[in-house]
């Protein structure tokens, strides 16, 4: 019953922070590597302190915000 995720690549993702949305991308070159987040011009998006979530949706999933 669970959904076998590919966590090493890149992707489309959208950063929601301090009540705004931001289309990002995300890239993680190797299972011991950092996932790293980057906005339209290839600079480092850096996260809020505190704790983050971050929800995996399947390719082509709609979402509402």
């Amino acid at each position: 019953g669970r959904i076998d995720v590919t966590l090493v690549g890149s992707g489309k993702a959208l950063a929601f922070t301090k009540g705004t949305v931001q289309e990002i991308k995300w890239e993680k070159k190797s299972v011991r590597d950092r996932t790293r987040f980057t906005d339209a011009s290839g600079n480092a998006v850096e996260l809020q302190p505190g704790q983050t979530w971050i929800q995996v949706v399947p390719i082509g999933t709609g979402v509402e915000y």
